[in-house]
């Protein structure tokens, strides 16, 4: 779990808490800063004092993360890099073999123009490692009704670390396909077509013997979800995205990186 040290990365750390606590895993905490380098200042000595006082003092934030967790009996790690967020997240990530990255996102100005917690979503696009990105606005827990936004039953192979999440926390897990309704009616039909396939598919699969799919039908990808979500109580979404570049259908980089700020849920990113 990457942090800054903020609120938000606060939040995203309670919900990694409760992940580890019901799955009996461990939390590796990282946090990235930036030292300056000695060699290129007029006073080195100076800024090596420096460095070693910073690194003293972000140590000992960490150690916060440590006691958190060491009071609920949580296995807990703590990381501390010098070096660039994107690659650090995503190299660390790799080397401790970790299964999940959870992350905080927040936004900035309005809907329109929001920069969508722009270390997040570069992480999202980066990392083949699933990633729950938790909103800066959510206030619930640990999940107990979960979305799937399906596209394709090509991506149902993908979808382990979902039913091992439901099967934690006992939660319902639905799945949905979204046609516009300006989409023909050839489309509309194998949409139709396609979510059976892809549920009996996650039956299979995943042994679950209930797994009610849903065609939803609306105007645009993310209004129409959003819309879903808030109707139906759901608590995190599960999109699988594709590099925008090669997938030209809806569950593209771009329309995951919206959902995260839209739906004021946690979202777990699987990426293709």
């Amino acid at each position: 779990m990457p942090t800054d040290f903020s609120a938000n990365a606060d939040k995203a750390f309670n919900y990694a808490l409760g992940i580890a606590k019901s799955a009996s895993a461990e939390i590796l905490v990282l946090h990235v800063c930036s030292l300056p380098i000695p060699a290129y200042a007029d006073e080195p000595e100076d800024l090596k004092l420096y460095n070693r006082k910073q690194v003293a003092r972000l140590r000992e934030r960490l150690e916060i993360y440590r006691n958190i967790a060491a009071r609920d009996q949580i296995a807990i790690s703590t990381l501390l890099v010098d070096g660039e967020v994107l690659d650090s997240i995503v190299s660390k990530s790799q080397q401790y073999n970790v299964d999940l990255i959870v992350m905080a996102t927040s936004g900035a100005g309005s809907l329109k123009t929001f920069l969508f917690g722009t270390r997040t979503a570069a992480v999202i696009a980066a990392s083949k490692i699933p990633i729950i990105s938790v909103p800066a606005t959510f206030t619930g827990g640990s999940p107990r009704k979960i979305l799937i936004a399906m596209q394709e039953r090509e991506s149902v192979p993908l979808l382990a670390p979902v039913f091992q999440l439901g099967k934690l926390f006992d939660a319902t897990v639905k799945s949905v396909i979204f046609s516009d309704n300006t989409d023909p009616v050839a489309v509309y039909l194998e949409h139709s077509r396609e979510i059976e396939r892809a549920a009996e598919l996650m039956r299979t699969s995943y042994k679950i013997a209930h797994l009610a799919p849903e065609h939803i039908v609306g105007t645009g990808f993310t209004d129409t979800i959003t819309d879903y979500i808030e109707g139906h109580n759901v608590d995190l979404l599960v999109m699988v995205t594709h590099a925008q570049g090669n997938v030209p259908h809806l569950l593209s980089f771009s329309n995951t990186r919206e959902m995260a700020l839209r739906s004021g849920i946690p979202l777990l990113s699987i990426h293709a």
